[in-house]
């Protein structure tokens, strides 16, 4: 496969954790892979909005087809469908949602083609972030901006991903996933702000640590991936 499977993850946080199944789990369908640390920028949606910039810097580096997947995510059979895209950016797509709402578009997975006009785009993308999370003082969403700038660029070439390609583990699908996401910002997110949690957001986030750690168990273990 003449693709390059990309993520980064904050140094000293519970993503450090997380993407030892997202390694492990490319290695075992030897997938070739550029996963690497970064130090925190101090705020999770500045974090996050690193993904454009860091995309790009890897699509210069392999000068190649490249597919981010979120640090939490892990692959459990090969992704051949990015083999056959043509498309400049391809990601999930919800077509029964509105195009206001912030889940439009998600970005846990992307393929990203090595074209000009991908390149455009994550520069537009990146941008766009940057000039947001100086304006704004509320959270700034990496993917709500990847939705807006994409559907403004008339010359994108933006394929819809088959939801099974970047499936988060508790909601419905009708079919095997491809690629599984664990959502590590629910119960993760408070700990990139250096915030304290009120007791019932501690239940929450003790019960939703529970049901990923046993779901994820499950799934580790009936696809073979040890990490």
């Amino acid at each position: 496969m003449n693709i390059i499977f990309v993520s980064f993850y904050t140094q000293d946080s519970g993503y450090e954790k997380e993407v030892k199944h997202l390694i492990a789990s490319c290695q075992k369908l030897g997938l070739s892979t550029d996963i690497v640390p970064i130090v925190s920028k101090g705020r999770w949606d500045e974090n996050c909005s690193y993904k454009p910039h860091f995309l790009l810097k890897m699509l210069k580096k392999h000068q190649k087809p490249i597919v981010w997947i979120d640090a939490d995510g892990i692959v459990l059979q090969k992704p051949v469908l990015f083999e056959t895209l043509t498309c400049d950016i391809g990601a999930c797509i919800f077509h029964d949602l509105p195009t206001h709402h912030p889940s439009k578009i998600i970005t846990n997975t992307i393929y990203i083609n090595h074209t000009q006009t991908s390149h455009l785009f994550l520069s537009l993308w990146e941008k766009e972030c940057k000039r947001l999370i100086q304006k704004q003082k509320e959270e700034v969403w990496d993917q709500e901006v990847f939705k807006n700038v994409s559907l403004k660029m008339n010359s994108l070439s933006l394929f819809s991903l088959p939801p099974e390609y970047g499936h988060i583990y508790d909601k419905p699908l009708n079919k095997k996933p491809i690629i599984l996401h664990y959502q590590a910002s629910r119960i993760l997110k408070h700990t990139i702000y250096h915030q304290s949690i009120h007791s019932k957001m501690a239940s929450f986030e003790e019960s939703e640590s529970i049901k990923r750690s046993l779901h994820r168990n499950i799934i580790l273990k009936k696809y073979g991936i040890t990490s």
